[in-house]
């Protein structure tokens, strides 16, 4: 009876035994299919921004990080919120009071126009420059004011003209209209404006073209997409519009910010050959699908050993834009030489590849989206058509200045006659060398006289500006908006969003001083003086040279070098850090982190001799981490 009591209690502790671990193994699974919900969830809507454990070990080695304050391009704009501005009298363009020059028109700070009250006149003068900390305050004569053209750049007569035409709602009956607006009285011409959108005209949501439409019969509630927006979403547009730069630009950094998926959730990949960037890159771009349009991309050359902590994307980013500009490609040619800027190659060969300008305006709206500044210099013409702006014979002359001089020879001859002229134009054909095209039906059997002269100079408006080019303009138009919602891009003017593409026109060596660190062991040296000094002196070509070997790129951001970045839009400050100066040593820099490591040399020629050697060598390439 002993042995049997005993047996039973066996039993008992061994099935006691298993009832624990069942539960225990229970837990466990429970456990660990709730750590992985909850890492689920975090990456999904908590991304992480560091970087990758392998590259931030790198990274901290080398004391990469110590420059990244956790910042963005966001939280800069906050910071400089109410700092201290100086109002363009050019363009009315507000500065931050330590800009040197204007940022569109490139106006000196110190120039001011001085009002002669006893004949209204104006002239522009040098002396201390308009500041204000309340740049819409009346009382700083941020008024534009009339100058003579004469007296202008061309960029700053292009600049006067950026506000010129403005969407506004009636106040009677909500709607909204195109506005014109000018300091001077427009002529007949430019108030004969028309407007480019783009218009479906097949099954296909690809199958557009273009329309040239009277302003007067335009809607000013419809975007370049033929698309309306909801009146509550135009009021809060048409505010946005009314704000300076500054603000406009924090604002259209919080949609973007919505609209870029993190890494963690949508990866992309680029890998290139450097020999073929561009032709790879827009088929990349020609392929992407969905969401994958706006998520967050690693660059990679083909053979090169780099993590892409930033530079490379913006080296990615440069390298293509030269390419696609460049003769080769075809796609672009230099529509003035006095302004160095460019519009779609008119050649008649070009009207079929849609898909490689779909593809340049895919890239476009990618580094808009990712903050990427690129050397893609269009004609204002351009600019305007993306966002569906207003345009007239007076774009002409932004475009092309000669070509604006023989329309208006021609609009203003007492005998037109003379000129032998008719309605048509004559292009160039890669294969088929001059070929003469009409501008209306049959029209290079109507002769152009002083009767019809000024439907002439409409038609060739027209088809200088749109029907030579329209099958590469839509495709570029419908590729910047693949990306880009329309309504975000509105609210900027022309050359705003020039700026937005193709960052600050020029290198600015104090404001580069500025927002530098500096280590330690470089301060207060004559090292430290000389660079500056040696920087300060070089060609604008050289220093742009000097910031692509530390940076990965010749551009500045819309921000100054204040907005330097080093991966995904994080804020990451130029720095140069001394190092130990042994014979024939040069500097180094560690261009995702905008980082130079400079040897402390000596002697001022050491240094000039160092910055020479990096300028003639290639700034290009990734071989080394």
């Amino acid at each position: 009876m002993r042995q049997s009591s005993g047996n039973l209690r066996s039993l008992l502790d061994d099935d006691k035994s298993d009832h624990t671990i069942y539960i225990t193994t229970v837990a466990v699974i429970a456990l660990f299919c709730v750590f992985n919900l909850v890492q689920y969830i975090k990456q999904r809507f908590f991304p992480s921004t560091e970087l990758p454990p392998d590259a931030a070990a790198a990274l901290l080695d080398n004391n990469f990080l110590r420059y990244l304050p956790g910042w963005t391009r966001g939280d800069i704009e906050r910071q400089l919120k109410h700092a201290e501005r100086w109002n363009c009298v050019i363009c009315g363009f507000e500065n931050l009071v330590d800009t040197l020059q204007c940022h569109l028109c490139g106006t000196q700070s110190s120039v001011h126009v001085v009002v002669d009250l006893s004949n209204g006149s104006s002239d522009a003068t040098t002396s201390a420059p308009l500041a204000t900390s309340d740049p819409l305050s009346s009382d700083t004569c941020c008024v534009v004011v009339d100058l003579p053209h004469e007296s202008m750049t061309h960029r700053q007569q292009c600049a006067r003209s950026r506000k010129k035409w403005t969407r506004q709602r009636c106040t009677a009956g909500g709607n909204v209209v195109w506005q014109f607006h000018h300091a001077t009285k427009a002529t007949a011409f430019e108030s004969r404006a028309h407007v480019m959108q783009l218009v479906n005209v097949g099954e296909s949501h690809d199958d557009v073209t273009m329309t040239w439409t009277p302003v007067e019969m335009c809607r000013g509630d419809e975007t370049v997409l033929g698309t309306s927006l909801a009146p509550p979403l135009w009021a809060d547009v048409l505010h946005v519009t009314s704000l300076p730069f500054s603000d406009k630009y924090e604002w259209f950094l919080q949609q973007t910010a919505v609209i870029l998926h993190p890494y963690d959730t949508h990866r992309l990949r680029f890998k290139c050959h450097r020999q073929d960037v561009a032709t790879e890159a827009l088929g990349h771009l020609a392929n992407l699908q969905g969401d994958h349009r706006c998520a967050t991309a690693r660059y990679e050359f083909d053979g090169e050993f780099a993590i892409d902590a930033g530079a490379v994307q913006r080296e990615w980013f440069m390298l293509v834009a030269q390419a696609l500009m460049s003769d080769t490609m075809g796609l672009f040619v230099v529509a003035s030489r006095d302004t160095h800027s460019y519009y779609i190659n008119s050649d008649l060969s070009n009207q079929t590849k849609t898909t490689e300008y779909r593809a340049v305006g895919r890239f476009i709206g990618r580094a808009i989206l990712c903050g990427q500044v690129i050397p893609m210099h269009f004609s204002p013409v351009l600019f305007k058509a993306i966002l569906g702006v207003p345009v007239s014979l007076q774009e002409i002359a932004c475009m092309d200045p000669q070509m604006h001089r023989s329309f208006m020879q021609i609009l203003h001859a007492d005998n037109v006659d003379e000129f032998g002229l008719t309605f048509s134009a004559v292009e160039s054909d890669r294969f088929s060398g001059m070929v003469e095209v009409d501008v209306i039906p049959n029209g290079r059997n109507i002769a152009v006289t002083q009767a019809n002269v000024a439907d002439y100079i409409t038609c060739m408006t027209r088809y200088v500006l749109l029907d030579r080019v329209q099958a590469p303009l839509a495709a570029l138009l419908q590729g910047v908006y693949d990306i880009v919602p329309p309504e975000l891009l509105l609210v900027f003017d022309f050359l705003e969003l020039e700026l937005l593409v193709c960052g600050l026109a020029y290198i600015d060596v104090h404001d580069w001083k500025l927002n530098t660190m500096i280590s330690s062991n470089l301060q207060d040296t004559c090292v430290h003086t000389w660079f500056w000094e040696i920087v300060a002196a070089l060609s604008p070509a050289d220093q742009a040279k000097l910031l692509q070997f530390c940076t990965g790129s010749s551009r500045v951001p819309v921000q100054g070098f204040k907005g330097l970045t080093s991966y995904d839009g994080n804020i990451c400050h130029f720095s140069i850090c001394g190092m130990a100066y042994t014979p024939g040593a040069y500097p180094v820099a560690h261009a995702c982190f905008n980082r130079l490591d400079l040897p402390l040399y000596p002697e001022k020629a050491l240094v000039e001799d160092a910055i020479t050697a990096l300028l003639q060598s290639d700034p290009t390439g990734f071989n080394i981490v």
